[in-house]
């Protein structure tokens, strides 16, 4: 390597850093949008957690990361990152998407009636979001099956729990039969004994008169 060579090598290694160090918070945003329109939602996370890095009051950087967690099935953590992007700024337009999103985060774990209740925010924001309408009547929809799903459930239970009981009392009273039988067998073992004894006493007594009676 010439000595020209390895100046312009060091002066490229000197600008490196400082170009990473001029990426801002919409550069990475940028760059998380592209991996996420790939479906590349791992990739996604990363820039956005960048950005937010960058500056953590970027509303938009804390929304998109809880979509790229919510497209890895990660609930708990996309509904932290929504919550905290809700309370960042006062645009409809902004929390009308926000609160859909956590409503579909509840609703995928049967929270329906929170979820619900996100989604009556998201049309209050946006009232033509029709699709949080229609998730809106559908949670209705589902929270009504649901509690005819546990009443059906309860009253199943019910019945197991009194066949149960029925066993129980089934098995006590077999258990009294049979220890009435078991008593009622010792008493006439303990009478038979009896019998026995008196038999022999008397057979003895016999025995005993016929002796006398030849000594005599």
């Amino acid at each position: 390597m010439t000595m020209k060579k390895f100046f312009i090598f060091i002066i490229i290694m000197l600008i490196l850093p400082v170009c990473a160090m001029a990426q801002t918070d919409r550069d990475y945003i940028r760059k998380g949008n592209r991996m996420m329109r790939d479906s590349n939602f791992v990739e996604a996370e990363k820039y956005y957690l960048k950005a937010v890095e960058r500056n953590s009051n970027n509303v938009e950087a804390v929304y998109n990361l809880g979509n790229a967690y919510l497209l890895q099935h990660k609930g708990k953590e996309a509904y932290e990152q929504y919550e905290k992007a809700s309370k960042m700024t006062d645009n409809k337009t902004k929390l009308a998407k926000i609160y859909h999103n956590m409503g579909v985060v509840l609703q995928s774990v049967r929270n329906l009636n929170l979820a619900a209740d996100m989604y009556k925010k998201a049309l209050r924001c946006n009232p033509n979001d029709d699709e949080a309408r229609y998730n809106y009547i559908l949670c209705k929809k589902q929270t009504k099956n649901q509690k005819k799903e546990e009443k059906k459930q309860q009253q199943q239970q019910k019945q197991e729990e009194k066949k149960v009981e029925k066993k129980q009392v089934q098995q006590e009273i077999q258990k009294s039969s049979m220890t009435k039988q078991n008593a009622k067998q010792m008493l006439n073992a303990v009478m038979q004994d009896e019998k026995n004894i008196q038999n022999k006493l008397q057979q003895k007594v016999q025995s005993n008169r016929r002796s006398l009676e030849k000594n005599w």
